[in-house]
Parts: structure tokens; C-alpha cells; sequence
């Protein structure tokens, strides 16, 4: 015997292999056996059974799989069922319950909700060494039971509403959710995504920008070479003040100008931190190329006769070397040439190199 119970005019008692047996007056079908015949001796009324109460003229009954049953006199409703109707066999009202009581008109049950989850873990983006916090808000009848995965896969000794992952490394990236349980059932969170990222690493300029002297009028390009973790930020300055466009890891400066001469230097940001280049002189060389504005003249003269060449070029630091049918003149490096002629003398050419 687990369990006895007694009422006014009627009994009951619980064996400890679940069964419950009734006795006493039945008048309104308060024993539950189908009928409302007094039983003057034990009679089975159900199996399965957790526990009983007794009010005044009905019973209710709980059984081991958390359903609530009730039988009686229902004139105030106290059995449950949506009706006044007096019942003298058990109908079922409730699940999920733990616990039942009566008073003399009325019916009690203690019932487990089941779970249900208010907030589910939110994914999130981390980085190496950094520690991770899941959480989950669930509500539902105590205790809940909390179950987490990894990409499907239970996540050992993970039971608690939070999951903490600490110095994370690239191995926990995934997929996770958390399943929430009690008597009354289980639901499951939507899946949150945990990404994993390298430490990320503030920029460093491996290669510096060249000085550079050219003459007005070409291109120019300033470059670097820059290790960090991206998306990394370029932007040029000269003299110290941003060149507005000027946003690649390259500097490129068409056709230059006197204007265009100063010193030129690149800030390269990360999310981490910042790196300036040494920086790099732009100069204009004053050195003009050689240029021949008015070529020697063909001459004809008699043997023996002197004879004269002449150019006239410009140009910085000009020197000079005359050539006769393609061959230098040894020691004819001026201008003009005065070559010593032992006939006709044609063909002749200047070379005039830049200094």
C-alpha cells in the first residue's frame, strides 16, 4: 500500500503497483466504477495511478503519466469537464500535471507548462583568444533541462541556460543551438552562428615610397608595400595634408609640374591601428635634353682646303662627338668640326650625348 484516502462516506486506497481501489457510498458515481451502487467491499477503479484527493461528494485523480481524471457529483462544475453533468466513471480533464488536491466543491491541479523560449542565442563574429558567452531565456514549469549543440553535435557538459566558450580558437566556429526540456515537453532556438577570426594585426609598411627626380612632364609613381589584416585604408598625403581622391595603395601623378615638387608620405589604417610611410621628395631636374635646332650644312671643297661644320643645339652641359659615315671622328668632340680633308668630305654627323 502507497497511499489511503478518506472522505465523508467514501475510500480509497493506492496499491504500490499503481492500481486504485474504492469503497463506501457512491451516490453520485464518486468512486468511479461506473455506476452509483454503494460497494461495501474494495472494488478496482483504475491503474496507472500517481495519487488521489477526495472532496466532498467527487474525487480527482492523477495518474503516473501526468493526466488528471475526475468523477462525482458536478453540480458546481467541480469536476472540470465543462459541464454540470454528474460522472460515475472517470473523465479526463488535464495533463501534464504533478500534483492534484479537492476541497469539498472544488478541484485543484498543479499542471507543468512546457517550455517555451522567450530569447534564443544570438550569433555573434569573434576573434581568437576571446571568450564567448551563449545565453538562452526560457520559460516553463521548473526545473528546465538545457541540452546545447554543436553543428548538430551535443556540446559536453553544456546544461545550463549559458554556454560559455572561453579563449576561443578557430575550432569553435559553428553552428549552434540549445534544446530546452521538462516533463511537458522540449523545444529547440534557432541556430546561432559563431564565426572565429584571426588576431587581427595593425598595418606595417614592409617597402617605402623611393624619392624621386625626374624632368617636368612625366608620370611619376609613388608604391608601397603593406602587410595587416584587412580591410586596410590608404590615404596619400603631401606636405602633410590628405590628397583628396588619393585612396590606393599607389600614388600616381601624371604630367608633373613645378606645383606637383614636395614630399609625399601614406597613412595606412586598419581596425587595429595606423602605420605613416617615410616619406618620399618629389624634385624636377633642371637639365634640359639636347636638341638640335639646325643640322651642319653639306659642303664641297678641293683637296688640302679647309673645311668647316657647324651645329646648333641647346641643351644643359652639351658635349659633343662628330662622325664620319656612322664612325666617330677620334678628338672631333667641339663644335664647330674642322676635319682635315683629303678630298670631297660629306657624310658627316653629330652625336650630341645629354650630360
Amino acid at each position: 500500500m502507497s497511499r489511503v484516502v478518506a472522505g465523508q462516506s467514501a475510500a480509497f486506497f493506492l496499491k504500490q503497483d499503481g492500481s486504485l481501489w474504492g469503497m463506501g457510498r457512491n451516490t453520485f458515481g464518486q468512486l468511479g466504477v461506473g455506476s452509483t451502487t454503494n460497494q461495501l467491499t474494495p472494488v478496482q477503479v483504475m491503474t496507472a495511478v500517481r495519487d488521489i484527493a477526495l472532496g466532498e461528494r467527487h474525487a480527482v485523480v492523477l495518474k503516473a503519466d501526468g493526466t488528471v481524471w475526475t468523477m462525482g457529483n458536478n453540480y458546481y462544475g467541480q469536476l472540470g469537464d465543462g459541464s454540470t453533468t454528474q460522472r460515475a466513471s472517470p473523465v479526463g480533464i488535464a495533463a501534464n500535471a504533478t500534483a492534484v488536491a479537492a476541497g469539498s466543491y472544488s478541484t485543484l491541479y498543479l499542471a507543468v507548462t512546457a517550455p517555451t523560449i522567450q530569447q534564443g542565442p544570438v550569433g555573434r563574429a569573434a576573434v581568437v583568444g576571446e571568450n564567448v558567452v551563449l545565453t538562452v531565456v526560457a520559460t516553463g514549469t521548473p526545473t528546465l533541462g538545457y541540452a546545447w549543440l554543436k553543428d548538430g553535435a551535443p556540446v559536453v557538459g553544456a546544461s545550463a541556460a549559458m554556454l560559455t566558450l572561453p579563449t576561443v580558437t578557430a575550432g569553435a566556429a559553428g553552428s549552434y543551438r540549445v534544446a530546452v526540456s521538462n516533463g511537458a515537453g522540449t523545444v529547440t532556438s534557432g541556430v546561432a552562428q559563431l564565426t572565429v577570426a584571426p588576431v587581427p594585426i595593425a598595418p606595417t609598411i614592409k617597402t617605402q615610397p623611393l624619392n624621386r627626380i625626374v624632368q617636368a612632364g612625366v608620370d611619376v609613381t609613388f608604391a608601397v608595400e603593406v602587410t595587416g589584416t584587412d580591410p586596410l585604408r590608404y590615404q596619400w598625403r603631401k606636405g602633410g595634408v590628405a590628397i583628396v581622391g588619393a585612396t590606393n595603395a599607389s600614388l600616381v601623378l601624371r604630367a608633373v609640374q613645378f606645383a606637383n615638387v614636395g614630399s609625399y608620405d601614406l597613412v595606412v589604417t586598419n581596425a587595429v591601428g595606423n602605420a605613416t610611410s617615410a616619406p618620399a621628395t618629389l624634385s624636377l631636374t633642371s637639365v634640359l635634353l639636347p636638341e638640335i635646332t639646325m643640322d651642319p650644312v653639306s659642303l664641297s671643297a678641293n683637296p688640302g682646303a679647309p673645311v668647316s661644320f657647324a651645329v646648333t643645339a641647346k641643351g644643359s652641359g652639351l658635349e659633343y662627338q662628330w662622325r664620319r659615315n656612322g664612325v666617330a671622328l677620334l678628338g672631333e668632340t667641339r663644335n664647330p668640326c674642322q676635319p682635315v680633308v683629303g678630298g670631297q668630305v660629306r657624310n658627316h654627323g653629330l652625336d650630341v650625348p645629354p650630360a
